[in-house]
């Protein structure tokens, strides 16, 4: 029974670490205006790819718990952290708007939102009796990875 409460506050901040690398997402803003001077893309047209990450997210929660009942939670959201890292990494060197849409768009999006539901649905799987705080603390932890990654990112930009 001790191991319980241990267990519990282990996946509480294994949650809150991922559910704020996922948030840094919200930081897409701050690449608009590079990729603007860089490739001479409209302002519209790059930030277009926000949109397509945001529904490409949602639309991936849809789906999501299929797969995680089909591999297991820990195995999702590990596969949907690699695609995320991998995905990040190859959008650096894309040079089109539909490359740009595709990777960072569709699949960092998809990546996202599996990641996101997967953990959030596994904490409130280890808080029955406190789903709505435990909800807003995860919740709330993928909202601040904006907040904190965006110094983080701006320096890397300049």
């Amino acid at each position: 029974m001790n191991a319980k409460p241990t267990r519990r506050g282990q996946i509480v901040l294994g949650t809150i670490i991922a559910q704020m690398g996922l948030g840094t997402i919200y930081t897409w803003s701050l690449f608009n205006q590079p990729l603007v001077d860089i490739f001479g893309w409209s302002l519209s047209a790059v930030a277009t790819t926000f949109s397509i990450t945001s529904f490409s997210l949602a639309f991936a929660t849809l789906f999501a718990g299929k797969l995680q009942e089909r591999i297991g939670i820990r195995r999702l959201t590990l596969c949907a952290g690699i695609v995320l890292g991998l995905e990040l990494m190859a959008s650096s060197g894309v040079t089109s708007l539909l490359g740009m849409y595709l990777l960072m768009g569709v699949v960092v999006g998809f990546a996202d939102g599996t990641a996101y539901i997967t953990t959030l649905s596994n904490l409130i799987k280890w808080f029955p009796e406190r789903n709505g705080l435990i909800a807003g603390v995860s919740v709330g932890a993928f909202g601040t990875g904006s907040l904190v990654f965006k110094y983080i990112n701006s320096f890397l930009i300049s």
